[in-house]
């Protein structure tokens, strides 16, 4: 195996990623999973692979109203 990692696309369609979304504070409960078009970068910016992604307290805190 080589050196480089090898990631897995959680890709379900052409053009589109999954999302976990909430429309509204409370728990586990609340959230709702779904799928969005990847945007086309504007100029100057540009696209980033995310391989891995997590919350923190602070994420928790926000989404259950707290802060």
């Amino acid at each position: 195996m080589s050196g480089r990692p090898r990631f897995r696309s959680h890709r379900r369609s052409v053009g589109g990623v999954k999302v976990v979304l909430y429309r509204e504070h409370g728990g586990p409960e609340v959230l709702e999973l779904a799928e969005r078009d990847v945007p086309e970068p504007e100029p100057g910016e540009v696209r980033v692979r995310v391989a891995v992604s997590g919350i923190n307290p602070t994420d928790h805190h926000t989404r259950a109203g707290i802060f």
